[in-house]
């Protein structure tokens, strides 16, 4: 699915050489980070349950622990390998 997305120029910019420096693409870049911040533990609710994004439910102030993905550090072939996984995901969700 295509999107467009509007950013100021300072986010855009730093987006921009973000990716360059992981050698990833800069669609790529914001997929991890979208990803990152959706698995991300959501703030308890101020209810004694709250869905979770899954739709499993969570009771609050529980933590969960969820796998993040940091492309930071990252060898070249382990970013290789990681824009081969999204292609992957990308084409399984279509």
């Amino acid at each position: 699915m295509a999107y467009s997305l509007r950013l100021p120029d300072a986010l855009d910019a730093a987006a921009r050489e973000r990716s360059d420096y992981l050698g990833i693409s800069l669609n790529a870049l914001l997929c991890v980070a979208l990803d990152a911040y959706l698995r991300a533990p959501a703030p308890a609710a101020p209810h004694a349950e709250a869905a979770a994004p899954d739709g499993l439910k969570v009771a609050a102030g529980e933590v969960r622990t969820v796998p993040t993905v940091n492309p930071v550090g990252l060898t070249k072939a382990e970013r290789r390998e990681l824009t081969q996984q999204q292609r992957l995901a990308r084409k399984a969700g279509r």
